[in-house]
């Protein structure tokens, strides 16, 4: 698990009434009704990333972003702007 290799990595934080696997899986991107709750509601799982100069690293490690065509779509229409300060493994 990454978290517990990568100094500065987090999870996503449940919200209530999510099921426990959200944690790692967000299914944002993969899940219409999920994704239709935009932008804020996928912020929303992670904490705010710190200004002081330590690494931080949010993890949505949803495997079916790879499979699904149109969600690398999203994803770089999502991020476009921020390319360089995220990265995309």
């Amino acid at each position: 698990d990454m978290q517990d290799h990568i100094d500065g990595t987090v999870q996503a934080h449940v919200l209530p009434g999510e099921k426990v696997h959200f944690k790692k899986e967000l299914h944002f991107f993969d899940v219409r009704r999920r994704y239709r709750l935009g932008i804020d509601f996928y912020l929303s799982h992670y904490p705010r990333c710190p200004h002081d100069g330590r690494p931080f690293f949010g993890v949505d490690a949803t495997p079916k972003y790879m499979r699904i065509p149109g969600i690398a779509a999203k994803v770089h229409a999502l991020y476009a702007g921020h390319t360089r300060s995220i990265r995309i493994i």
